[in-house]
């Protein structure tokens, strides 16, 4: 009998979700194509927003395919709505490289090719969305999830990243950057001028990928490391982190170093003392205002399985030593230091979380 009310229940849904694929079609212009749609995690208990992934008619000659849009559709009772959009986005990574004939040949740099050997890949390439540099995850722990994506940027540039969370019932841009270095790179590489060091070989060996996220002076952020050549020095880079500040609801440039040396450093040099950090751990914060079972940190690793044993005290506003602690918790909107802590106020559902999450740890 269970597993024919299971069977019931998965043809209900199935059934519901096709129809309210059928309702985001008519949203679209006819020679739109909806290739899929992806319900999207929020608080707000009257209303569901999806993430669509379309096929513009509008064609893109550059590269001799049609364009993607990517609106954000609210569901309301039975009513369908566009609401957003995250524009026009890429496909692949190697759509944001410059692109030069070489020998005959059309060629890219290879500032984006390093892509899938980057911390930056180990980091997120779980929430990113097929066929587009579009990523979606709850990046602030709030239960909401948020849009990370390259595509058109703010400012003056044709490609960029941009960081969406979902503030106020919608999804406010907090970080929208060109491209570091963009224009760092020779401008005669790209535009009107022409420039014979645009075609030196060193432009087309193997960088690191710019970005990643990192814990840099007590804070969670993102690095951005870019590798140039310009007229004015023969080599250098170029760094930037930046951080999130909740008050002001957008991420905020921290430093900046512009290093001029006898030789490209193969590594992210600059802020070499930032480690490698994920400033998410998705939902599962939330996890710990029940108790926990043993399927829930099943797949844990020993990193993951602190932080969460770590986060039950954060939750009563434990303030910690540790400075990756303190900076994790310390950019959750949910964390409240508190400097009169004491574990006395631990409930019994927390101290049952901890020593499940201790016994994980010793198997690790």
């Amino acid at each position: 009998m269970k597993k024919q009310w299971f069977v019931i229940l998965s043809c209900f849904i199935l059934c519901s979700f096709n129809s309210n694929e059928n309702e985001i079609k008519q949203l679209l212009s006819k020679s739109d194509t909806l290739e899929y749609v992806r319900l999207l995690k929020n608080n707000n208990s009257s209303q569901n927003y999806y993430f669509c992934l379309v096929s513009s008619h509008n064609w893109d000659y550059t590269f001799k395919r049609k364009g993607i849009d990517t609106p954000i559709v609210m569901q309301e009772n039975d009513k369908f709505e566009i609401v957003s959009s995250l524009g026009y986005t890429l496909k692949n990574f190697d759509e944001m490289e410059g692109r030069k004939v070489k020998n005959e040949n059309i060629i890219h740099t290879t500032f984006f090719s390093n892509y899938e050997n980057s911390n930056f890949y180990k980091q997120l390439n779980s929430y990113k969305m097929k066929d587009c540099l579009v990523y979606i995850l709850d990046i602030d722990n709030d239960g909401n999830e948020d849009f990370l994506n390259f595509g058109h940027a703010d400012i003056n540039s044709p490609w960029g990243f941009v960081i969406r969370m979902y503030i106020d019932n919608q999804w406010k841009k907090v970080f929208s950057e060109p491209y570091f270095g963009f224009y760092d790179w020779d401008k005669g590489y790209l535009w009107d001028t022409f420039d014979e060091t645009a075609l030196y070989d060193e432009w087309f060996e193997s960088k690191p990928f710019p970005y990643e996220f990192v814990e840099y002076k007590g804070k969670v952020g993102l690095r951005i490391v870019c590798y140039d050549r310009p007229r004015e020095r023969p080599t250098h880079y170029h760094a930037q982190f930046w951080a999130y500040y909740e008050e002001a609801q957008e991420y905020k440039k921290l430093e900046e170093v512009w290093e001029s040396i006898g030789s490209t450093p193969a590594d992210g040099l600059i802020f070499a003392d930032a480690p490698d950090f994920l400033p998410v751990l998705g939902a599962k914060f939330s996890m710990l205002g029940s108790r926990l079972s043993t399927a829930d940190l099943k797949g844990m690793d020993k990193a993951q399985l602190r932080l969460l044993r770590n986060a039950v005290y954060a939750r009563h506003g434990r303030m910690f030593a540790s400075a990756d602690l303190q900076a994790l918790f310390g950019g959750q909107i949910w964390y409240k230091p508190n400097p009169d802590y004491s574990d006395d106020l631990l409930t019994e559902t927390d101290r049952a979380n901890i020593a499940l999450i201790k016994e994980f740890e010793k198997k690790q």
